[in-house]
């Protein structure tokens, strides 16, 4: 499964519980989806589930400053991890 598939499965499973995973695309370094409920939300920066994706270094800050600032990022490389996340954020 490459990273472009393993997003477009975690878009339908989000959707099939009225979840919301939009797409950002307007800026270098922050994560490629916010996943949201009308109570909670967390960024998602996908990657190859084959262990070989890894951060650039602008998405390492980017990350790093929108936790410093309380903000939830995850980045995630399977479906079990998606999945655990969906739900906490569903929970939430």
């Amino acid at each position: 499964m490459t990273e472009k598939e393993l997003e477009q499965w975690a878009y339908a499973k989000a959707k099939s519980v009225g979840m919301l995973l939009l797409k950002q695309t307007s800026q270098t370094g922050i994560p490629d989806r916010i996943l949201m409920t009308p109570q909670a939300f967390c960024f998602i920066e996908f990657k190859r589930p084959d262990g070989k994706g890894r951060l650039s270094p602008s998405q390492y800050v980017t990350h790093k400053r929108l936790r410093e600032r309380g903000y939830t990022v995850h980045v995630v490389d399977s479906k079990e991890q998606f999945i655990n996340i969906r739900n906490e954020v569903q929970t939430a």
